[in-house]
């Protein structure tokens, strides 16, 4: 039974590990937050209102964060310490950016570049996010985005858990 609790708490004398379950929860809160207000933003001052639902645009926008924030539970995992955290980290940010579209249609990128743009989450948020937004995609529309991102989301979780092996003692 681990309910987030703290380290060096002794239940039944058994020594519970932090679990560090409940950790990223106010980050996923804070996304949302930070996506709805750039939203209402981007309509006040520039007229630009969502087509498509604020519920799809939600549901597409969990496991984008989801997978976001488990890349850097996976990073922090592989580091050593936090300037190789830094360092790792750089190496997802950029070619995200870079790569995903956001920055130059990703059709107009040479096809092996294409595909390796694919693995990361942020091209298919950005995909999801243009269809909901500007064609009022609903998720039907834009289920295979919402696929990618949460295999995406479990594969991170896949290695997260290999790589963070429970240690005892």
């Amino acid at each position: 039974m681990t309910l987030g609790i703290v380290g060096g708490s002794t239940i039944s004398g058994r020594v519970m590990m932090r679990t560090g379950r409940y950790k990223l929860l106010p980050l996923v809160g804070i996304c949302y937050v930070l996506v709805f207000a750039a939203m209402l933003e981007t309509g006040v001052v520039f007229g630009i209102w969502p087509r498509g639902s604020l519920l799809s645009l939600a549901v597409v926008t969990l496991p984008f964060v989801l997978a976001s924030l488990a890349i850097g539970v996976f990073v922090s995992a592989l580091a050593r310490s936090s300037a190789q955290a830094v360092f790792l980290s750089v190496f997802f940010i950029l070619p995200s950016f870079v790569l995903s579209g956001v920055m130059m249609p990703y059709q107009l990128m040479p096809p092996y570049i294409r595909e390796v743009g694919g693995i990361l989450p942020l091209r298919w948020y950005q995909i999801a996010l243009r269809a909901i937004i500007d064609r009022g995609a609903s998720l039907v529309d834009v289920k295979t985005q919402l696929f990618a991102m949460t295999m995406q989301f479990a594969i991170l979780l896949a290695l997260i858990r290999w790589r963070m092996s429970p240690r005892l003692g």
